[in-house]
């Protein structure tokens, strides 16, 4: 069973998790939101979003395994219950990202 550990004092924030997260994700967005748009869907503007992106995830991952008070603990995938659940929304998520970005385009 999770739980989520005991107060042990003040809390320290993790900083390079938060940066990496934000780094990561605002590269997600702005290839999704610019491709088609504002540059072709194969240019290289768009494909070096898409390598930042994925750049950004590793490092993120990387991050959070090594940080004392990670901002998303990854032991939190381990079970079951956990892991299906989030990669549905991440697949609805994803799925009602396209769907309300495209028709205005």
């Amino acid at each position: 069973m999770l739980r989520l550990p005991a107060s042990r004092g003040k809390a320290r924030t993790d900083w390079p998790g938060i940066v990496l997260m934000t780094f990561a994700l605002s590269s997600v967005v702005l290839a999704g939101t610019w491709a088609g748009n504002r540059y072709a869907g194969a240019s290289w503007r768009i494909g070096a979003l898409a390598v930042a992106a994925a750049l950004g995830l590793a490092a993120f991952v990387a991050s959070q395994r090594r940080a004392a008070e990670p901002v998303l603990p990854l032991r939190v995938f381990d079970t079951r219950n956990v892991r299906l659940p989030s990669m549905m929304i991440f697949a609805v998520g994803a799925a009602m990202f396209g769907a309300t970005l495209d028709p205005p385009l």
